[in-house]
């Protein structure tokens, strides 16, 4: 227990904290609400701002992946009920979630989720085996989730739907309509050269359907478009860690439980 404060230890010794479970909020600009739920319910998150680059949040997760950690995920924009990311640390399964409205339908993400070390672990390349032009933050929870399902993997889903707030119970975007197409919307480019999938265009597209995506960009038929102005990525040939710029350490504070 070394480094731990004396009230941790003291909880570690009746067995009731996860000494080495993170609670991370990725942002680019956080939603009112969020930081007052998670302290209302006594949890001290690292947050970290992902708004400097499209592969920032990709950074993150490599470097959250390569600590093998259990983590769990809360987005800038989901509001869990209370106790549920208690509720995620003290579930022994490796991989849980909380659904949460995504357009039109409910369904689960990196919006709330508990990814355990030792699923890391078994799965060392889900983060760093993805190709540049897939690391977007539009759609890496569904590229790494997928991954995670290909290999095996069962998500554990817990019946308490967090909020959402860029949507209401309906399904309707709560967004001003300038801002919907760069947050929620993905342009796929087609590179299939003749090959297709089927009930997919064989050309450029958007949607906003995470299903779609996931499908489309682990096909390799597609890649996904810049942003206007923004010069398509360079390949990497090197490990992040022996690239120019090596991810930032992100460790996060030991969630208070």
């Amino acid at each position: 227990m070394v480094g731990l404060g004396v009230v941790d230890a003291l909880r570690a010794l009746r067995g009731g904290v996860r000494l080495t479970a993170r609670v991370v909020v990725p942002y680019t600009r956080l939603e009112p609400g969020v930081r007052e739920a998670l302290s209302a319910d006594r949890l001290r998150p690292r947050y970290v701002d992902v708004s400097g680059h499209e592969w920032a949040y990709w950074r993150l997760l490599y470097d959250l992946w390569k600590r093998a950690e259990d983590v769990v995920l809360v987005e800038h924009d989901v509001i869990p009920q209370p106790g549920t990311v208690r509720a995620l640390l003290d579930c022994p399964r490796d991989w849980c979630a909380v659904p949460y409205q995504q357009g039109r339908h409910v369904g689960t993400g990196f919006g709330c989720t508990k990814l355990s070390g030792a699923m890391m672990a078994r799965n060392p390349d889900a983060v760093s085996r993805i190709p540049p032009q897939h690391r977007s933050w539009r759609a890496l929870d569904s590229v790494v989730l997928g991954t995670l399902r290909r290999n095996g993997e069962e998500e554990h889903v817990h019946a308490l739907l967090a909020a959402h707030l860029h949507y209401d119970e309906h399904g309707r975007d709560l967004r001003p309509p300038q801002s919907r197409r760069m947050a929620g919307t993905m342009r796929l480019l087609y590179v299939g050269m003749g090959r297709y999938l089927n009930h997919v265009p064989a050309r450029d597209f958007d949607t906003d359907d995470p299903a779609m995506v996931a499908a489309c960009l682990e096909s390799g038929l597609y890649v996904t478009l810049p942003e206007p102005g923004e010069a398509p990525p360079e390949p990497v040939t090197a490990a992040p860690q022996d690239a120019e710029e090596a991810p930032q350490d992100v460790a996060a504070e030991t969630a208070d439980v």
